[in-house]
């Protein structure tokens, strides 16, 4: 490590370089398969720490398409504020959008936990610059919006108007973009994006590490899924990623961005 040490700073910058994900992949934190050694390299000693950090967070992407608050939190709390701060771009799944309790108003309102994920994402990530909406994983959502306009025609037009201003709410926010596959036809709900100005970015229907049948599964069934493979059960509680849990024991310069 000392000899990796004694090479130029600008040397070792193409090193991190080289061991970041292509064109700007994006990585999910509570995925194994996708993190093995982007967040390993921040452990290795203090000066690596500070020099990959910045590169890290600022320039990979991150998946946090999740509406289980507490695991996004207990993710924000161990990289720390310092870190938090550095993300530009984020992956999250299309908000919940439903009615009023009361049966005379069928005005939309954003989902709690949604709202509670967005207000975290906005609290700490204050460097955010682009936000990517995962629709093929938002089918759920999508589905009742669609449900309600058969309802009350001009309902998907305030649902997304909703949205568009609660994103837009995000001060350093320039961009928000949504993926749509390519092999559907655009819906009035894209239609409605982008007269707000969004940019609808069409994706194949298979995704790195899933299936065509898994990114078009409902919401719901992925949240089952995840409680299953212990991240978190039904209610929302959460339970550990073996490899999250492993950072509780890394190095008190990276657990809270040091």
């Amino acid at each position: 490590m000392t000899s990796f040490l004694r090479l130029p700073p600008k040397v070792r910058s193409m090193v991190y370089r080289y061991l970041t994900p292509a064109e700007g992949m994006p990585i999910c934190p509570w995925q194994e398969f996708n993190k093995k050694i982007h967040f390993n390299l921040l452990r290795t000693n203090r000066i690596i720490y500070q020099e990959y950090r910045s590169l890290l967070y600022s320039e990979i992407p991150f998946r946090l398409e999740t509406w289980a608050v507490e695991l996004l939190a207990k993710w924000f709390d161990q990289i720390g504020q310092q870190n938090a701060r550095l993300i530009r771009e984020i992956y999250i799944l299309f908000p919940r959008v439903h009615t009023k309790t009361h049966l005379d108003d069928p005005a939309p309102v954003i989902d709690e936990r949604h709202a509670q994920i967005l207000d975290k994402i906005q609290s700490l990530c204050t460097g955010l610059k682009v936000l990517v909406i995962n629709l093929p994983n938002s089918v759920m959502q999508l589905q009742e919006m669609a449900d309600m306009e058969a309802q009350e025609p001009g309902y998907i037009t305030d649902a997304v108007a909703l949205v568009n201003k609660r994103l837009t709410e995000i001060p350093s926010l320039e961009r928000i973009e949504a993926e749509f596959p390519s092999h559907v036809e655009r819906t009035e709900i894209t239609h409605e994006m982008q007269r707000h100005g969004w940019t609808i970015e069409d994706v194949e229907a298979e995704w790195p590490g899933g299936s065509t049948e898994k990114d078009r599964r409902s919401d719901s069934e992925a949240l089952r899924e995840e409680a299953e493979a212990g991240l978190y059960d039904l209610e929302g509680d959460s339970h550990g990623d073996p490899v999250m849990d492993d950072m509780a024991n890394w190095p008190d310069y990276i657990i809270g961005g040091g």
